[in-house]
C-alpha cells in the first residue's frame, strides 16, 4: 500500500467500536446537510418526488460502470489537501485502524476514495466509504461493534487470499442475482458455510435446477439483456424502474407479451418482485401488448402427411437422411416428442413387447433431476412405418444414437440438421413446410381424436399444466368433448 499522506487509500472494512473509526466528529458548527434531508423522506414522498430523487435522498447517488473497470489502468483519485497537509496524522491514524482490524489492507482495488483529514474534538480521518458503511449498518439495524465485511470485489484480493475468507463470493450461475435476492443469497450461504460446509453443494444445486434448463437458460438471456441496457444508460439494473422502462423498450421494438412475461419472471427471479404499484404498471403493459400482439396456436400436422412421409421414405432405399427423417418425424408424432427429446433418443431407449413401443424420455425439458419419463407406441405388425424402421436399422451408421450424424456417428444430429430435412421433405412430397413442433401438435390432436382425454393427452406428452397444453389444441368437436344437441 502506497502512503496514504500521498496517494488514495484504498476500500476498507471498519469496525465501529473502533474509537473515532469513520465517525462524524462531535460539535455545533460541523452539520451534513444530507441528513436532515434524509430524516425528512416523508416530506418528499408527501409531495410527489420522482423514484429518483427519492433513491438519491435515501440512498445516495450512485454511478455504475457501464463495463467492469481494470484496475491496472485505473487512475486513483489523490487524496484531499486536508490529508496531505495532516500527513503525520494521516499515517498514524492508518496504522492505528490497520493494527486494531478496523480496516484491511487490499491488493488491488478497483475503486477508490479518497482520504479527507476532518478537524474537531477529536480529529477524524474520513473517506466516502466508510460514511457509506455507517449508513448501510444503521438502516439495516447492524450492531454498533459489528465488523463489516468487503466483498471480493471491493477487496481486489488475489486467489489465495478469497480461498482463505470465509465469505462466499457469488460467482458463475449467482452472478446475476442482485438487489435483495443477491444479498440473501450471498447471507444463507455465509450462514451455511459457517454452520455445515457439506451443504453447499445441497444448496448451489437447488438453486440452478429451481427451474427447467430452458427457463433458466430464457431468465437468464432476459435479465442480461435488462442488465447490460440500464448499465447503458446509468441506470440499477436492480431498481423496479429499470424494469419498466426496458418493458417499454421491448413494446417500442415490437415483441410480444411472453417476451414481456419472461423479462418480469426473471427480474423477480434474480431481484425480488417489483412493488405492487410497479406490478400493476407491468401488468397494464402487458394487457396493452395483447390486445395489439394476437397469439397464434402451433398448427397441427395431420396423419396424413406422416403417412405421406413414410410412404416417400419406404421408395428411397438408399437415401439414409430421408429414411431417418421421415421416421424421426413419425416417433415425433406418435410420441408426442419434443425435437430435443427425439434427437437425445439412443437405441437402447427403445423397447419393444410384441405391438406395443415403449421410448424412454431420459431428459424432458421439465424433468431437470434427470428422473425419466415413458411413453407408449402402438406397432402393428404389418404398419409400412415398422417396415421403414427395419430397413433404417440395416442402412443407418452404427452408433448409440437413434438419428446419428451421416458424417460423425458418435454424435446425434442437431436440431437445425432436423429442421433443414423435414423442410426438404416436406418439399419432396408436395406438403407446406412444417416445422418438427408441428409434429407433437398434431399428435396431440390426433390423440384427442381418438378418443383420449385431454388430461391423458397431457401426461403422455409431459406437459406440466392443462394451460401449457392448450396452445397446442385446435377448436374441434373432440377437443371441446362432443356437442350439445338443438
Amino acid at each position: 500500500m502506497r502512503k496514504p499522506s500521498v496517494h488514495a487509500l484504498g476500500a476498507v472494512s471498519m469496525d465501529t467500536s473502533v474509537p473515532n473509526a469513520g465517525q462524524l466528529p462531535v460539535g455545533k458548527s460541523i452539520a451534513a446537510p444530507f441528513l436532515s434531508v434524509r430524516k425528512n423522506l416523508d416530506f418528499w414522498q408527501k409531495i410527489g418526488s420522482s423514484p429518483f430523487s427519492l433513491g438519491v435522498i435515501d440512498e445516495g447517488y450512485r454511478l455504475n460502470f457501464i463495463t467492469q473497470p481494470d484496475s491496472i489502468n485505473l487512475l486513483y483519485a489523490d487524496n484531499r489537501q486536508s490529508a496531505k497537509r495532516e500527513a503525520e496524522f494521516v499515517s498514524e491514524e492508518v496504522t492505528r485502524l490497520l493494527e486494531s482490524r478496523a480496516i484491511e489492507l487490499c491488493a488491488n482495488p478497483k475503486v477508490v476514495s479518497p482520504l479527507a483529514v476532518v478537524k474537531g474534538d477529536p480529529a477524524c480521518l474520513l473517506t466516502r466509504a466508510l460514511l457509506q458503511c455507517i449508513s448501510s449498518a444503521q438502516k439495516s439495524g447492524t450492531p454498533l461493534n459489528s465488523r463489516i465485511p468487503l466483498s471480493f470485489d471491493e477487496k481486489g484480493c488475489p486467489v489465495e487470499v478469497q480461498q482463505q475468507s470465509t465469505r462466499t463470493p457469488v460467482s458463475g450461475d449467482f452472478a446475476l442475482y442482485c438487489g435483495s435476492a443477491g444479498e440473501s443469497l450471498r447471507n444463507i450461504s455465509d450462514v451455511i458455510k459457517r454452520c455445515d460446509p457439506s451443504l453447499m453443494p445441497v444448496f448451489t444445486n437447488s438453486i440452478e435446477n429451481a427451474k427447467a434448463q430452458s427457463t433458466m437458460r430464457a431468465y437468464k438471456g432476459s435479465f442480461a439483456k435488462l442488465r447490460d441496457y440500464a448499465r447503458e444508460r446509468g441506470l440499477d439494473p436492480a431498481c423496479p424502474t429499470s424494469l419498466v422502462i426496458f418493458s417499454l423498450k421491448k413494446i417500442q421494438e415490437g415483441r410480444a407479451i411472453s417476451s414481456l412475461r419472461t423479462l418480469s419472471a426473471s427480474f423477480s427471479h434474480f431481484v425480488s418482485s417489483p412493488p405492487p404499484f410497479i406490478s400493476q404498471i407491468l401488468s397494464h403493459l402487458h394487457l396493452s401488448t395483447r390486445r395489439k400482439y394476437t397469439v397464434s396456436h402451433h398448427a397441427n400436422v395431420p396423419r396424413s402427411h406422416i403417412d405421406s412421409f413414410v410412404l416417400f421414405a419406404n421408395g428411397c432405399p438408399n437415401d439414409v437422411a430421408c429414411i431417418r427423417t421421415a421416421l424421426g418425424a413419425s416417433i415425433s408424432f406418435c410420441a408426442l416428442l419434443r425435437v430435443s427429446e427425439l434427437l437425445a433418443l439412443k437405441w437402447d431407449d427403445l423397447n419393444w413387447s410384441n405391438v406395443l413401443l415403449r421410448v424412454s424420455v431420459n431428459k424432458a425439458k421439465n424433468d431437470q433431476f434427470e428422473l425419466g419419463r415413458e411413453t407408449f407406441v402402438a406397432v402393428d405388425n404389418d404398419s409400412p412405418t415398422l417396415a421403414l424402421f427395419h430397413h433404417y436399422r440395416s442402412v443407418v451408421p452404427v452408433s448409440p444414437w437413434l438419428f446419428p450424424s451421416l458424417s460423425n456417428p458418435e454424435v446425434p444430429i442437431k436440431s437445425d440438421t432436423f429442421r433443414q430435412d423435414l423442410a426438404l421433405l416436406c418439399l419432396k412430397t408436395g406438403i407446406d413446410k412444417i416445422t418438427p413442433h408441428q409434429l407433437r401438435a398434431g399428435g396431440a390432436m390426433e390423440s384427442i381424436r381418438r378418443g383420449t382425454s385431454i388430461e391423458e393427452v397431457q401426461r403422455r406428452g409431459r406437459w406440466n399444466s392443462a394451460a401449457g397444453l392448450s396452445p397446442y389444441l385446435s377448436d374441434t368437436i373432440e377437443s371441446q368433448g362432443g356437442a350439445l344437441p338443438l
